[in-house]
């Protein structure tokens, strides 16, 4: 390409300037025009290739990903049989189970079995029987002997309300020998709470605040039945008899009772704690109308029977005249 002179070059500059103030002028001229001045754009060079730059991506909100309906939930039927459990069920070696199963309400099974089945006693397949008012009734565990023999069990109603059904509650009594499998009815006791001695050889047991404490000499059958000394007509208010506590020597146990059961936030207004003796057979107040609801909880070797209160706080009781300090 031919080089421009530089005289051309200064004149095209100097006449392009000389009417720069033509534009102004004509702006002027023209606002108050109706008019429309269309200025046609000068053509410039492109260069032969040219990018075409990508259209900006839209910013789009995140979606859940869409999820597959879930299938129609089948409606799970009604278990055709229930097992009952509660600790007593295994023995305290761990090699005997006990299944209490109810089918339906047809027939109540209860079954011993050892080391998953090496023995298995059937021991009870009866009729379902409702228990009105306690609900249906169905045969538990309650005490394993300590030779590892015989496994004591009652039948329990299920229960309602603030007297309902508790592990300490007895109906009646059975005995299975663990080693042929024979059954036989221990007596006619029962109550609400009761508990062997630890030689085995007696039976305590308490039934709400109808009657006295009764001591049952399992060898001869014997049973004694001793005063009750706290009265609902008495005091005014509903009573109840629990935490029977038996003493190491199985010569002395201690019990309570308990006044406004059922109408407490706690377990009870006030208790009284009673020790009785076997030998001879005798009774008497240890702790009178006590307002912190000290219940037994052991009877210690030293002599010592260790409690707690409402607020789960321990004292040790004097098991001779009641007296109670704070466990340090």
């Amino acid at each position: 390409m031919a080089a421009i002179p530089k005289k051309w070059k200064y004149s095209m500059k100097t006449k392009l300037s000389d009417w720069l103030w033509v534009l102004p002028a004509a702006a002027l001229l023209l606002g108050g025009c109706t008019t429309a001045l269309t200025l046609q754009p000068t053509p410039t060079e492109r260069p032969a290739q040219t990018r075409t730059l990508p259209l900006p991506t839209p910013t789009l909100t995140p979606q859940p990903p869409t999820l597959p309906c879930p299938p129609t939930p089948t409606p799970t039927p009604t278990p055709e049989f229930i097992n009952l459990e509660i600790p007593q069920y295994i023995s305290p070696d761990y090699r005997w189970y006990v299944t209490t199963t109810m089918e339906g309400k047809e027939r109540v099974t209860m079954t011993v079995s050892l080391d998953a089945g090496q023995v298995v006693w059937l021991v009870e397949d009866l009729p379902y029987e409702a228990n009105i008012p306690w609900g249906f009734s169905f045969p538990v565990p309650f005490y394993w002997s300590k030779d590892g023999r015989y496994l004591y069990y009652t039948h329990r109603g299920s229960g309602d309300g603030c007297f309902a059904g508790d592990i300490h509650r007895v109906e009646d009594l059975f005995r299975l020998d663990l080693t042929n499998g024979e059954v036989i009815k221990i007596l006619d006791v029962g109550g609400t709470w009761v508990a062997f001695s630890p030689d085995e050889q007696y039976l305590a047991s308490v039934s709400f605040g109808a009657s006295g404490i009764q001591i049952t000499n399992l060898a001869t059958g014997q049973t004694q039945t001793l005063d009750l000394l706290v009265r609902q007509e008495d005091i005014g208010m509903e009573t109840d008899q629990r935490y029977i506590v038996w003493a190491p020597n199985s010569r002395s146990l201690v019990f309570v009772i308990m006044s406004g059961v059922c109408s407490y936030p706690g377990e009870s207004f006030y208790n009284w704690t009673v020790r009785v003796d076997l030998s001879p057979l005798s009774q008497r107040v240890l702790l009178e109308k006590d307002d912190r609801d000290l219940v037994p909880v052991l009877w210690t070797e030293q002599n010592q029977i260790l409690t707690r209160d409402r607020e789960g706080y321990l004292f040790w009781m004097n098991p001779a005249d009641g007296s109670v300090v704070p466990v340090e």
